[in-house]
């Protein structure tokens, strides 16, 4: 469950803030962080030169900062100037990769989807910082096959992992990991945080980059929109989850978590093998 958290002390902000318009893009991975990221670059912000399939960022200084995230044997206080410098180094990457920002949105971003597990460590750090947090119905999710961020970081909520993953884990992930995320952008972010529900994004393409756009200080849209209506379809797999799940496969409270974040399902049991979205 969400770690209370407390205001960084002032010596933490001390250290020189780093003043780049810069934005984060993150979610449970497999929530359609790699749609947003296709609008936030078509909409003119480098969002780096080494990036994956999925536009992950490699040059995400994650292996040196992620041990450091996880280990609750030591105080925020003391890994945080291990985390500050690398990023600052991570920042000074991205503006050598495009020496011509200005010409272009004055803007860097990163999508890597747990990038909300670090948002405490960067809001200290970049101060014009935005966030967007990416979420989907976490019952599509308890059937993806993307378990990488499960392996990585269920540890960091006492969810314990095996090679045999289960739709029940799975959802248990998601309640936790977008509970926390939402807590950390109350928190840290209280102003400068968007959440966009994936299957709204792909049901109005064209509003989902004005939004995006409009929440980024952007302007020039109309660009971005004619590339994002060729790149952005419904998925398949969108609500896949209605012919696979039974109300016996999680647990209430996860379910519960589900209809408090706004994704309603009714479940009956495996009887009826039948699956109801409101």
């Amino acid at each position: 469950m969400p770690i209370p958290l407390c205001k960084p002390s002032v010596n933490m902000l001390d250290f020189g803030m780093i003043d780049d318009r810069v934005v984060f893009i993150g979610g449970v991975g497999g929530s359609g962080t790699r749609a947003v990221a296709e609008v936030v670059k078509s909409l003119g912000v480098h969002i780096g030169t080494k990036l994956n399939g999925p536009l992950d960022n490699l040059d995400w200084p994650g292996a040196q900062c992620a041990p450091l995230i996880r280990d609750r044997t030591t105080s925020y206080e003391d890994t945080f100037p291990e985390i500050a410098e690398a990023f600052e180094k991570f920042a000074r990457k991205m503006r050598a990769q495009a020496p011509d920002m200005s010409a272009v949105q004055n803007m860097w971003g990163t999508k890597v989807p747990g990038s909300f597990f670090y948002l405490r460590a960067l809001s200290a750090i970049f101060e014009n910082m935005r966030y967007i947090h990416v979420m989907r119905h976490g019952l599509d999710m308890a059937f993806s096959k993307n378990h990488n961020q499960l392996f990585n970081w269920g540890g960091f909520f006492d969810i314990a992992t095996k090679e045999d993953v289960t739709p029940r884990q799975l959802l248990k992930y998601w309640a936790c990991a977008n509970t926390f995320a939402l807590q950390e952008c109350k928190t840290w972010l209280p102003n400068r945080h968007l959440v966009v529900r994936f299957e709204e994004l792909c049901a109005d393409r064209t509003g989902h980059v004005q939004r995006i756009a409009d929440f980024l200080g952007l302007a020039d849209t109309e660009a971005a929109t004619r590339a994002i209506r060729q790149k952005i379809v419904p998925q398949k797999s969108q609500s896949r989850y209605k012919h696979k799940a039974q109300a016996e496969m999680f647990d209430e409270a996860d379910i519960a978590t589900l209809n408090h974040l706004g994704f309603t399902a009714h479940l009956t049991d495996s009887t009826t093998q039948k699956v109801m979205l409101d």
